[in-house]
């Protein structure tokens, strides 16, 4: 993948985020309700007009933002899984390299799984809400508690899955103690590193002083002979 793709893709997926939301940050607005100020949705009240049509949005949304998505997710991790059990390494192999090679594709499935299961889990209340729109009140998935959770979770998706890839892989894990230590160097240490860097004396002068103090020394010995 080169760059220019990768960063096509990422504008995209931002694109089109923004798009699909652009619906509810329209139509959100502050309102006071008993002395208390809330961000609430006018979509029913000034766009939709109706809760049929509130509903109709709803579905498609889910369709739209979860449900295409996890499916294409699914297929594609379902492919990789397949095409990572199948694949024959070219060359002779033996015992040891084919344990590896099978320890390695346990991981990545692994990892794969923990991932679609993390995403379902986030957002299995959200899709219980959807499902409750039908339900006659009072309708229990829908009181301000339950709300809080699947908005928190739902959310939270995003920010559970980067820690699920360290875990099976070494690779991401080298790469985040990197990034770590170069995170803690600027900012914890910066002030340390300065102060060793000032008091430090290259290899490169040690050698000049040490040469200048050697030619000191001899000419002080020749001139004690003369």
């Amino acid at each position: 993948m080169t760059r220019k793709i990768m960063v096509g893709i990422i504008a995209f997926t931002w694109i089109l985020s923004c798009c699909c939301y652009a619906l509810v940050f329209h139509n959100a607005t502050l309102v006071e309700i008993n002395g208390k100020t809330y961000c609430a949705n006018r979509i029913v009240r000034d766009l939709l007009k109706s809760q049929e049509n509130f509903r109709t949005y709803l579905i498609c949304d889910f369709i739209l933002v979860t449900g295409i998505p996890i499916a294409t997710t699914t297929i594609l991790y379902i492919v990789i899984g397949v095409k990572m059990c199948t694949r024959v390494t070219p060359g002779n192999q033996t015992a040891a390299n084919a344990a590896r090679n099978r320890t390695v594709n346990r991981k990545v499935i692994s990892m794969l799984v923990a991932v679609l299961i993390a995403f379902c889990i986030c957002w299995m209340p959200t899709w219980v809400a959807l499902a409750c729109l039908n339900v006659p009140p009072p309708r229990m998935c829908h009181n301000d508690d339950f709300a809080y959770i699947r908005y928190f979770l739902s959310y939270s998706n995003s920010a559970v899955t980067p820690y699920i890839y360290p875990v099976f892989n070494q690779s991401f894990r080298e790469g985040y103690l990197h990034g770590l230590r170069q995170i803690a160097s600027c900012c914890c240490f910066q002030g340390i590193c300065q102060r060793c860097s000032n008091n430090q004396v290259l290899p490169s002068e040690e050698r000049t002083t040490a040469t200048t103090a050697s030619r000191t020394d001899r000419t002080r010995f020749n001139t004690t002979e003369l």
